[in-house]
C-alpha cells in the first residue's frame, strides 16, 4: 500500500553553522557559514530543532528516523514549516 501521510513537518532552517580549522593560521575569518537544512522535524526543545532527512511512522504510530542533524536555535536565522504533518 502506497503511504502518502507526511509523518512529520517538513521544515526549512537558515543558520549560521559553527566551522572550525586544522592548520596554522595568523587571521580570523569572521563571516557568518550561513547554510539552509531542509527536513523533517523530528523532535523540538527549549533549546535546539532536531532534523532528519529519512522518517517513518510504523504500524504502532511510533516515528522513527535516520540521518538526524541537531541545530541550536541559538544559531537559527531563519525557520519556516513548508508542509505540517498530515
Amino acid at each position: 500500500m502506497l503511504v502518502r501521510e507526511i509523518p512529520a513537518p517538513l521544515v526549512d532552517i537558515l543558520w549560521d553553522d559553527a566551522d572550525a580549522t586544522n592548520e596554522w593560521e595568523n587571521e580570523v575569518n569572521e563571516e557568518e557559514a550561513l547554510v539552509h537544512t531542509v527536513g523533517f522535524l523530528v523532535k523540538e526543545n527549549k533549546a535546539s530543532y532536531y532534523i532528519s532527512h529519512t522518517c517513518y511512522t510504523d504500524d504502532e504510530g511510533t516515528l522513527h528516523w535516520n540521518s538526524k542533524i541537531r541545530i541550536p536555535k541559538g544559531m537559527v536565522k531563519f525557520f519556516k514549516v513548508l508542509v505540517k504533518a498530515s
